[in-house]
This record gives structure tokens, C-alpha cells and sequence, in this order.
């Protein structure tokens, strides 16, 4: 009931403080929705709320009277520019709403002729009605996905949380015995990930560093000391390789002697206050993640693992005030992937809703990780 078309132009940014969970666009806004129940999904591994979750993080919004496979449900989630859109349960005028979307207020302007489309989606059963709304997602993305050997085949994981990832001398040799002893008792690991603090990382005890973040895609040479490519060649198996974002003093930033461009995080920005991290600058994720990818490919990667996209979006000023800058840089990452032979496909990790919408659109993105990290030791 009441849905409302309303609009703030000029789009500065500043629009109620510049606060991503508030709106410069405030269409669909629907004042009442008569259901009894609203759930949805929120944040860095799309968990399941037991209520509407709001702002850049959450999604879609589901509406139901009961949870049974014969309710009717009301779905309600944008079908593009998902980064940066953006929901709340208050007008433009204040008064409360039951969903309102729109693009969040962070985003600094908007382009000449700009529209933003909504699906408002009807189904009966929450399941059957969240499967209907995938399907439209997908085929309005209409993306044909590279091949990928993490969906077809058992993999044994180091990301955090997981076995050896906290390892500090000889994972090479305890990796390679792993794999030996698991072979034993006929466990077929088609694939071996390659995660976390294993790569050179010299601010890793730094105050404020981001965690896990690469000075250089070189291993870790007291953790591995034979080097990548005599472990690849001695495990016998392909690998995930992986790299979040980068360190301040990362060798690839022009600032530091590198090759490119590369935007610094901000941690005064809300939720990024442990996470002072670089990333390639948009317009050269392409050329970047070619020489970067390439570099795996010799050290006998097969996939590629991007980690942290929540705090990639939220933490650099460029991916949240700019609509076009954490697209374009996806783009650039998946356009890099495809483009090998044979392409690399990739594993988001720590993506929100939104984000994962946006995969949608990625030929190389197959698949995501959705487990929160693990109990330590």
C-alpha cells in the first residue's frame, strides 16, 4: 500500500550526513505491507535474519504470513546497480515505512538520465519464491560462467579458521604429508587452497592493518620455505590462490616504486576502523589482475580467491561515493580471469547480498564462500 515516487536531487553525498543506510532516491518506498513476517539476509557471508535487514549490506526483503510451502510471499530487492543500492524503513520526510529502496546516500552524484530498476516478486513458499526470483536474476544477467574444478571436485581448505591456516614454519612439508596421508585413505582432494597469512606481509602486527593483506604475492619464506612452485609440484595437486586486498607498503602501488595506481582505505569510515588496506585503482583492475593473475598461473593456480568484499566496498571513499568505481574494478578482475587460457574462475569470500547480485554479471565469479570463519585452534 502507498507506494510513493520521490527523488532529492542534487545527489551531493551529504544527504542526511552522507549515511549509507539513508537514501537519495527513495523508490519503491511502501508506508504498510500487510504480512505478518519479514525476513532477509545481511552482511559478509549472507547470513539469514529473522527480520528486515537494511542499508547496502542487506537483502532482498521477503514478506509472508507463514512459513509454510502454501503462504504467499512478497519479495522486493533491486535488479541493478546493486552496489550501491541501498534500503531503510524511514521516508524521505521521516515518517517510518515498512521497505524503502533506493541509492544510498553516500554515492556522491548521479549521471544525466539515470534510472534504477526494482522487482517487486510474488510467489507462494518462501523457498520456491526465492528460487523463482534467482532465476530472473540470472537470466536478466544472462552470463555464461567459465568452468570451474571447485564445483566439480573435492577441495581441502586453508582459509581462516580452517586446518594449517595458522601454521608458521614448514606448511609446505606438513601440506605435502597431508596430502600424502589423505591419499592413503582414498579422500580424492582434487584441489589444495592457499589462503591467508601465507603471503609476504610485513605490517601484519602493525596497528590498524588490515588482516591478511599482501605486501607481495610471494609466500611467506619461513612458512614455505621450498617456494610456491616446488610446492605445487610436490603436493601434485592445483591450487586456490588468494589475495583480499593489499598492504600500504604492497611493492605493485606506484607510491611505492610499483607499476599502478592504487586508493587507500579509510578507517574512520563506519566498520572500518582494524581494516588500513590499498587496492588497484578501478581503471587498471584489468591490466593489474592480467600481470597478477599470470603470476599465479606459473605457481600452478587453477582458481583465484578474492576475500574481504564487504570491507572493500565499505572502507574505500571511491567504492562508496562513486557508482561506477567497485563495478568497474570487478569487471576489471573478472575481465583478467576470463581472458587466460584457460580462464580462472573465482571464489568471492565475505560478500554481502548486493555484492553477490553483482556476480551475477561475472563471468569468472562461480561460486561464493558462505561459512562463517571457523573456532581457532
Amino acid at each position: 500500500e502507498g507506494a510513493e515516487r520521490t527523488a532529492h536531487a542534487p545527489a551531493n553525498g551529504t544527504q542526511h550526513g552522507g549515511n549509507a543506510y539513508d537514501l537519495l532516491t527513495n523508490f519503491p518506498a511502501f508506508t504498510s505491507v500487510k504480512a505478518k513476517e519479514g525476513v532477509s539476509w545481511a552482511d559478509a557471508f549472507i547470513n539469514f535474519q529473522p527480520h528486515l535487514a537494511f542499508g547496502p549490506n542487506g537483502g532482498p526483503a521477503v514478506f509472508f504470513d507463514a512459513a509454510g510451502s502454501e503462504s504467499p510471499v512478497m519479495l522486493l530487492s533491486p535488479l541493478d546497480h546493486f552496489i550501491g543500492s541501498s534500503s531503510t524503513d524511514i521516508l524521505h520526510d521521516g515518517r517510518g515505512a515498512a521497505w524503502a529502496g533506493g541509492i544510498a546516500s553516500t554515492v556522491a552524484a548521479l549521471p544525466r538520465g539515470f534510472s534504477h530498476s526494482f522487482v517487486l516478486f510474488s510467489g507462494v513458499g518462501i523457498t520456491t519464491t526465492m528460487h523463482g526470483w534467482g532465476q530472473l536474476i540470472q537470466r536478466l544477467a544472462n552470463t555464461t560462467k567459465v568452468p570451474d574444478p571447485t564445483l566439480t571436485g573435492l577441495s581441502y581448505q586453508t582459509d581462516n579458521g580452517a586446518q594449517y591456516c595458522f601454521c608458521n614454519e614448514k606448511c609446505d612439508t606438513k601440506l605435502i604429508e597431508m596430502r600424502s596421508y589423505l591419499r592413503q585413505i582414498d579422500v580424492p582432494i582434487q584441489l589444495v587452497s592457499f589462503q591467508g597469512g601465507w603471503w609476504t606481509n610485513k605490517n601484519i602486527h602493525t596497528p590498524l592493518c588490515a588482516p591478511w593483506c599482501v605486501s607481495s604475492w610471494v609466500p611467506n619464506a619461513s612458512k614455505v620455505p621450498m617456494g610456491l612452485e616446488k610446492f605445487h609440484e610436490g603436493l601434485g595437486l592445483p591450487l586456490q590462490l588468494y589475495a583480499p586486498y593489499f598492504c600500504n607498503d604492497t611493492v605493485y602501488d606506484e607510491e611505492n616504486g610499483g607499476k599502478w595506481p592504487f586508493l587507500a582505505s579509510d578507517t574512520s569510515l563506519p566498520g572500518c576502523g582494524g581494516y588500513s588496506f590499498k587496492n588497484v585503482a578501478p581503471d587498471k583492475a584489468f591490466e593489474f589482475y592480467t600481470w597478477f593473475l599470470q603470476q599465479g598461473r606459473e605457481g600452478g593456480m587453477v582458481a583465484f580467491e578474492p576475500d574481504f568484499l564487504q570491507q572493500n566496498h565499505q572502507c574505500l571513499p571511491a567504492f562508496r561515493s562513486n557508482l561506477s568505481a567497485m563495478p568497474t574494478w570487478l569487471d576489471g578482475l573478472s575481465g583478467a580471469a576470463v581472458a587466460m587460457e584457460p580462464p580462472v574462475p573465482i571464489q568471492f569470500c565475505m560478500a554481502t547480498p548486493m555484492e553477490l547480485l553483482q556476480a551475477t554479471k561475472l563471468p569468472a565469479v562461480t561460486n561464493f564462500r558462505a561459512s562463517n570463519d571457523f573456532f581457532y585452534g
